[in-house]
């Protein structure tokens, strides 16, 4: 058997700031995730050479975060993301680096 997933997804998120000093910032987020994915089956040896199925799956996603400024300009930070998408969850750790123009 072989299969093929196409996945299409939209977040929407939200990030809340609180510096607890000059160069140290933590970060609350909150949003909506969609997912969309389609999966097809391949059976090359059967009757029934092709089947395909859809899922949409929609939830919530939150997290936390912190950034610690470089410069003015520059930041690194790591986020941390929980979405819950009905049947899916997924978790994810985000490393960055930032660049803000002033």
């Amino acid at each position: 058997m072989l299969s093929e997933v196409e996945s299409k997804s939209l977040a929407l998120r939200v990030r809340a700031d609180y510096a607890i000093s000059d160069r140290w910032i933590v970060s609350g987020l909150a949003g909506y995730s969609y997912l969309f994915q389609k999966i097809k089956y391949s059976f090359p040896e059967a009757p029934v050479t092709r089947i395909s199925d859809r899922v949409y799956e929609n939830g919530w996603s939150y997290g936390i975060g912190a950034r610690y400024q470089l410069t003015p300009q520059f930041a690194i930070g790591a986020e941390w993301m929980k979405e819950n998408l009905g049947s899916i969850d997924l978790e994810s750790t985000n490393l960055t680096l930032e660049y803000h123009f002033k």
